[in-house]
């Protein structure tokens, strides 16, 4: 009995003194390893297979025949997007199975031998994608390929001549994709679900492939934002939303310029802040469902504004869109001061009608884009403005140096001699079209241009 109390006795104070240890201990902080690319090893898997989770892989300018398998938490860096290049042949570049990667700074290129090629692949989440170039494959970037694929983050790549530029498969959801520069695509510049946000990207010279319809933006889902992107030049639609699942997808504040269609839909969808200009159809609303909300929006000299099977909703709180062919419709119309509306509607067909029509474009961040204007000047050019009744570009420019601006303006634009002024005085001198000019000339100016 007595051995006992004893044994329990002593079991007690151990238990005591590794507590009290316990509370002791101090957490040793572990700093991310870095191993570089062919100093270290010879190749980017080896390093992969050799690196602890967190550890940063610096790979150095070359051309590395590999087709990665990045299936730690690691971090992928390229020294210079140009000159460090992962080929992979004809398999993808780089299939990322871990979570919370980064991969920035690299080239990506591989043949188009077959399907899901792509220059990069996840199958997982909490990814960051950023600062690469991509070109040359049937996928630019693959998301969610036979996996959930959530909250990747994918920023300021370019995306050249693929087949597809960006596209995600079902599991693939909760994405941001901002900032990218997308040209060139076969199929779809960006082909996706569900549930993401796609913002500030520029995609153009988007052509007709084998199953794409030559679309800037292709939405499969609902729950959508797309805003503050730039498309133009696409043999497609800019931005097409192809569902039959009713639910809100939003298309705000967008540049969208001379393609086949501008923005294509079916229902549940709001449209708002879009510049719609020079594409054979503005805005296509298939179906007979309807529902969709569209207001705050400027239609500039589309071939056709809209087409619409359905009925929906043209104005919000009183105010609708910009319709640059208004005054020519509706001759007679009435301003009605101080609001910023006409008094009579616009009608699209029997179904719709703007019944707010805005007097004035609200501003266009993109007036230059939208007209083929473009300025080059290392100073700050900000309030562009194209008056086209007057005939009148302006803009500001503020420097701290002595600086000029090259200014190309499409011949259709101001056609004629024009005159140069400077804050709104006139400099003394014009500038006339050179012989046989069909599109394009270039002059110099500070501050305002206006025709003759």
């Amino acid at each position: 009995m007595s051995r006992k109390m004893v044994s329990g006795f002593a079991l007690t104070i151990l238990l005591v003194a590794i507590s009290t240890l316990a509370f002791n201990i101090q957490p040793i902080e572990s700093n991310p390893g870095t191993i570089t690319v062919p100093n270290d090893y010879p190749t980017i898997q080896e390093a992969i297979n050799a690196a602890s989770e967190g550890d940063i892989i610096n790979v150095k300018p070359g051309t590395y025949y590999e087709n990665v398998v990045l299936n730690k938490t690691l971090s992928l860096v390229g020294e210079n997007p140009e000159t460090t290049i992962i080929d992979g042949e004809v398999d993808t570049c780089v299939r990322v199975t871990a979570n919370s990667t980064n991969i920035t700074g690299f080239t990506m290129q591989s043949s188009m031998a077959t399907w899901w090629v792509a220059g990069i692949s996840f199958d997982s989440s909490h990814n960051n994608v950023s600062n690469n170039i991509i070109k040359n494959t049937t996928e630019g970037i693959i998301l969610g390929q036979g996996r959930k694929c959530r909250n990747n983050t994918i920023t300021n790549n370019t995306l050249i001549g693929n087949w597809f530029g960006i596209r995600g498969f079902f599991g693939a959801s909760d994405n941001l994709i901002v900032g990218n520069n997308i040209s060139r695509s076969t199929e779809y510049g960006m082909d996706l679900l569900s549930n993401n946000t796609i913002s500030g990207n520029t995609i153009f010279f988007t052509s007709e492939g084998w199953i794409g319809y030559g679309d800037g933006i292709s939405i499969r889902g609902v729950n959508n934002i797309v805003s503050d992107n730039k498309i133009y030049n696409n043999n497609g639609t800019a931005i097409s939303i192809i569902t039959d699942i009713k639910g809100s997808n939003f298309i705000i504040g967008n540049f969208i310029a001379s393609n086949r269609r501008g923005i294509s839909l079916r229902y549940g969808t709001t449209i708002s802040e879009n510049t719609v200009g020079f594409n054979d159809v503005g805005l296509y609303i298939w179906g007979d469902h309807g529902n969709n909300t569209i207001y705050h929006n400027n239609f500039i000299k589309n071939t056709q504004q809209v087409e619409s099977d359905s009925t929906n909703e043209w104005d919000y709180d009183d105010e609708g869109n910009y319709w640059s062919d208004y005054e020519d419709r509706y001759p007679e119309a009435q301003k009605l001061e101080p609001l910023p509306i006409w008094d009579t509607p616009y009608v699209i067909n029997e179904n719709n009608q703007d019944n707010y029509p805005l007097i004035e474009p609200l501003e266009m961040r993109w007036v230059f884009e939208l007209y083929g204007i473009v300025v080059y000047t290392k100073s700050s050019v900000t309030n562009p403005n194209f008056d086209e009744e007057l005939g009148q570009i302006s803009f500001n420019v503020t420097t701290d140096i002595t600086d000029s601006c090259r200014v190309y303006i499409p011949k259709w634009v101001l056609d004629g001699a024009f005159n140069f002024l400077i804050d709104d005085v006139p400099t003394g001198y014009t500038i006339a079209w050179p012989p046989n000019t069909t599109k394009y000339t270039s002059a110099t100016a500070k501050a305002l241009i206006t025709s003759k």
